[in-house]
């Protein structure tokens, strides 16, 4: 059974962790928006004026955002807008989300130059949208398939599989490539035939500029820790352990490759 489509007030309430997409047939007709688009560029801000389509009424919501499908220089994104909406915050939060998009990617450049796993992994492009009115949007890349979330910001891992380990390995490669200062979480995407393509990735840190509520610090990096086991990928890089980590897992030589990298 189908709730009825209704066009969005900013009233809705509930929370959302990921969405899942499948068919683009529900939209019945497209709204027209313009503004400035934002987004990060190997390091350098960018910014253009252009104009969007999308369809007013959403397809998800969550506690802070709904999501709305969307149309841009014939792409499919995904465009979600903050219910409360507060200028300063949204935008700064907004930009934040987008250089961590862009934190994760260069993580995974490094990772895939490294080649242990046998699939690349890429972070897709977000990009912030501030509306004629003054309002500010975040878009993100539609990713098409079904929508696995890894590993969390938590202890949660999903599975073991391929995209389990990978993923594992990738954060616990984060740590170590960013000299011990940095975890890279909450792996989430899309599998295809020779990648994975991820999305909204979180950060443990101390470092005041990545501060949000996803950010448990030098407390979400132990946990992170307490619960992993170095597989083959890890110890094909070389990966240093945690003091965190069981005793009984291997250590591997600090020294090795990743650690020039």
């Amino acid at each position: 059974m189908y709730q009825k489509r209704k066009e969005y007030r900013g009233k809705l309430k509930t929370r959302t962790t990921q969405l899942i997409i499948s068919d683009w047939t529900t939209v019945t007709s497209w709204s027209k928006m313009t503004g400035c688009f934002n987004w990060m560029s190997n390091g350098e801000r960018k910014s253009k004026s252009s104009y969007l389509h999308y369809d007013p009424v959403p397809f998800g919501h969550g506690g802070d955002r709904v999501a709305f499908f969307m149309m841009w220089e014939g792409r499919q994104f995904v465009l979600k807008h903050f219910k409360k909406f507060i200028r300063r915050r949204i935008e700064a939060e907004n930009w934040m989300m987008i250089n961590l998009h862009e934190t994760a990617n260069e993580f995974a450049k490094k990772f895939n130059y490294v080649g242990a796993s046998k699939k690349k992994l890429r972070y897709i492009q977000a990009i912030m949208i501030s509306d004629d009115s003054g309002e500010y949007w975040m878009a993100e890349e539609y990713l098409p398939g079904d929508h696995i979330k890894w590993n969390n910001n938590g202890k949660y891992v999903k599975s073991l599989d391929e995209g389990g380990l990978t993923a594992q390995a990738f954060s616990h490669f984060t740590w170590v490539s960013s000299g011990k200062s940095q975890l890279i979480v909450d792996i989430q995407g899309v599998k295809q035939a020779d990648s994975y393509i991820l999305t909204d990735p979180a950060i443990h840190t101390v470092d005041k500029r990545w501060a949000s509520d996803l950010n448990y610090g030098e407390n979400g990096i132990k946990e992170f820790f307490e619960c992993h086991k170095c597989n083959d990928i890890c110890r094909a890089m070389g990966l240093e352990r945690h003091l965190a980590q069981p005793h009984d897992l291997i250590h591997v030589d600090p020294s090795a490759s990743v650690m020039r990298i």
